[in-house]
């Protein structure tokens, strides 16, 4: 958006800037980056409950890997899915949010029981919606609305406010 907002590039100069843009976010994807508060905790206390969790997120799977494996949070999932984890689909584009394939293949990895799905764009909220599951809403997040007007099916503030928030859930089942 930034290129296009400044008069756009040759297909061969995007290119070469992109690739070099990824090689730097790939030696710097966790130099600046700590979990929300509350995170560590409650990803350890939903995991002593028996929850079995999943990232979905559009960032490229490698990178979300290597950002989760530096936090120290990589063991807490049995799945990531990346943006480009399901492919690309008949338009040439990747199948990631807010397509629902992401989220339908990490409910599919978990077991196909009960779903939720947490995020913090319009994104996932059209991607939960499309696929049939209760969504979150994490206001402290990106959002790139207000959060109440992601059709959530409950809004937290903080991530240490999850748990309470799927008391009050009925998951898909």
């Amino acid at each position: 958006r930034a290129v296009e907002a400044q008069g756009g590039l040759p297909d061969e100069a995007f290119r070469r800037l992109y690739k070099a843009m990824l090689g730097y976010y790939e030696a710097h994807s966790a130099v600046h980056t700590v979990p929300y508060p509350g995170v560590p905790e409650t990803l350890a206390a939903l995991a002593a409950q028996g929850v079995r969790m999943a990232v979905v997120t559009n960032k490229f799977e490698s990178f979300a890997r290597s950002v989760l494996g530096q936090l120290g949070l990589i063991d807490t999932f049995e799945t990531v899915i990346g943006g480009d984890t399901m492919g690309r689909g008949p338009d040439g584009q990747f199948l990631a949010k807010p397509n629902p394939a992401p989220i339908l293949a990490a409910r599919a990895a978990l077991g196909n029981g009960r779903f939720v799905f947490i995020g913090d764009s319009t994104y996932d909220a059209r991607a939960a919606q499309a696929a049939g599951v209760p969504f979150v809403a994490a206001a402290y997040g990106y959002c790139d609305v207000p959060p109440a007007t992601m059709d959530a099916n409950a809004i937290i503030d903080s991530f240490d406010g999850l748990i309470p928030a799927l008391t009050t859930l009925t998951p898909t089942a």
